[in-house]
Order: C-alpha cells, then structure tokens, then sequence
C-alpha cells in the first residue's frame, strides 16, 4: 500500500513561494518574501529529525521561483527569478553576493526551470524563465549576457501572464521541448531545436504549474485541479483528474526514481499522491495546513522524501512510503 506520511516541519521567517531539494545532500533552499517587501533565499539541513538553518540572505525584492535543474554536483547553483526581473545563480554554500546577476525581464518572473544539471542530465546546462509580459526566454548558465531564445506573444495574441514553464525531452541532448502555461489557460509546446511550436491547446483555467513525465506527456495543474496531457501527434488527450471541490493546485512534481507517481500541493492544504496507471483517484492524500500549499520538491538522494511549503510559513518534510 502507497501512503504518505507526514514527518517534520520548521516555521519560516518570511513566506515562501518556491522550494527546491539541493542535489547530493540534505539541505533544502526556500525563497519568498518578507513583511518588509524584501525577499529571503534561505538553505535548511536535515539533522537529527529537524530542518536547521544554515544559509540566508534579504534580498532588495521578494523571489518569486527557484530551479536547480541546471545545478551541477559539485558547484550545485541555485536559480532564481524575482518581482524586479532579475535572474540571479547563488553559491549555496554561502549568500554574501550572488554569482551571477541579469536583469532578465522587465518585470516579475513567475517561473523558471532548469535543464542539463544533476537532477535533470542531458546537454547543455540552460534556464528558462516565463514572465508576467507572456515572454518566455531560455539562457545558457555559461553566459547569463543575452538569452538564447526568446519566445514572444505575437502583437496580436494576447497570451496575458506566462505563469508556468518546464523543459522536456533533455534526456539525451539531441531533443529539447519548453512547455509554457498561462493564466487564460493556454498551454503552448516549443520544440527549441527546430525552434517551432509543435502543439498547443486551451485548457479550462489558469496553469499554476507544468511538468513532464515523459516524452509525450504533461502534467499541468491549474485554478481548477489537474489534468494530464498526452500531446502525441497521433491522438492528443486531455486527461482531467478528480479533485474534491476543484480547488486551485498550485505545483505538482514526479517522483525522481518512478515517474509513475506524483505529488500535487493544493489550495485547500492537502498535498495527494497519485498513479500514472491509476488516475480515478489518488493513491493517498493527507491535509497539512489550513493555508494554500504552494511548492513541493523531492529528493533525488532519498526515494520517496519529500518537501512541501504552505502560506502559513513553514516548511514541511514528509516520506511517501510503499513506491
């Protein structure tokens, strides 16, 4: 039997909007914002069943997401994006100044993920970031100077608030796919290689959050629960899945060592497991605050550890048991 069990938490100082596990340890970075209208980066280790912290800095202005995705083993860089534009790379090992700095967009990044690091290997390390404007850009993290792509609404589309991005198909290097979500429900493919969009669709509502979980299939979270998307060119299907009030989800992420599975963190404080090859129903669902859930990452070092973060301000560990 799968199960989710919850673990430990640790209250925060500021309020976080995005989590993620550092590759090849314990620690965790959080980013958000503060009460003064500052932001926070933050690291937290696992020691002795409670998350100790051993990392942060205030930034000017709130961070908005956070990727490791492009983070190699051994320098493991984190990504961030916040409410100026800015796209920063941070030493995780200490936060006196960032790496790297470019003013990416003009104004708030509301998503950002990586490729080609130790979480998701395969050709070059590069970051995607989705903004407010609807323009998505991809950098290469040797040279954060001018993005490699850019990917802009047409003067007469209106694409509105680009509010999810994620790479795909980085596994051998040769393919690379961007999937882009948006606030009026417009979910677009982008074939980066061939630089030409391969599909698109319009969902029921806004996209809170995108991941693949395989070459041809989507995970998308929306305002109003979760559907999973196969957009093979033969038979594109669009998958909704059961969710109790169709409560906004806002992040979803597969599980490092069986993508069959997956976590999706909702508005109404529950985070539920579910089962690619069993979708009427999760597979174990658990409340944890009477406040949204808003990022959950796992371990790639520990199968089934997993960590979710509330509107509450406080960062949970929790263990799936039985995957």
């Amino acid at each position: 039997m799968t199960t989710l069990v919850p673990l430990i938490s640790r209250d925060l100082t500021f309020t976080p909007y995005s989590i993620q596990w550092i590759p090849t340890s314990a620690r965790i970075c959080a980013v958000g914002a503060t009460s003064r209208g500052t932001g926070t980066v933050a690291v937290f280790e696992l020691q002795s069943n409670a998350l100790s912290l051993v990392g942060e800095t205030e930034t000017t202005t709130p961070v908005r997401c956070c990727t490791m995705g492009a983070a190699d083993g051994i320098t493991r860089r984190l990504a961030t994006g916040d409410f100026d534009g800015q796209l920063q790379l941070w030493d995780t090992s200490r936060f006196d100044l960032p790496v790297s700095t470019i003013k990416a967009h003009e104004t708030i990044i509301n998503a950002i993920d990586g490729c080609g690091g130790a979480t998701q290997p395969g050709g070059a390390r590069e970051i995607a970031t989705a903004c407010r404007d609807g323009c998505v850009k991809v950098w290469d993290t040797r040279d954060l100077e001018k993005s490699v792509l850019e990917i802009r609404p047409k003067p007469k589309e209106q694409m509105g608030d680009a509010w999810a991005v994620a790479f795909g198909n980085f596994e051998d290097g040769n393919e690379r796919l961007l999937a882009v979500g948006f606030d009026n429900g417009e979910l677009q493919l982008f074939d980066i290689t061939s630089t030409q969009y391969i599909y698109k669709t319009k969902l029921a509502a806004g996209i809170c959050s995108i991941q693949f979980s395989g070459p041809t299939r989507l995970t998308v979270t929306t305002l109003t629960g979760i559907v999973v998307v196969e957009f093979s060119k033969d038979s594109p299907e669009v998958i909704k899945l059961p969710g109790a009030n169709d409560t906004t989800v806002w992040s979803t992420r597969h599980l490092p060592q069986n993508p069959n599975y997956f976590v999706s963190a909702a508005g109404d404080g529950t985070i539920s497991l579910w089962n690619h090859d069993d979708l009427k129903k999760p597979s174990s669902t658990i409340t944890v605050s009477k406040h949204p859930l808003i990022s959950t990452d796992w371990s790639i070092d520990k199968k089934g550890l997993l960590a979710y973060c509330s509107f509450d301000q406080t960062l949970r560990l929790g263990v799936v048991k039985g995957v």
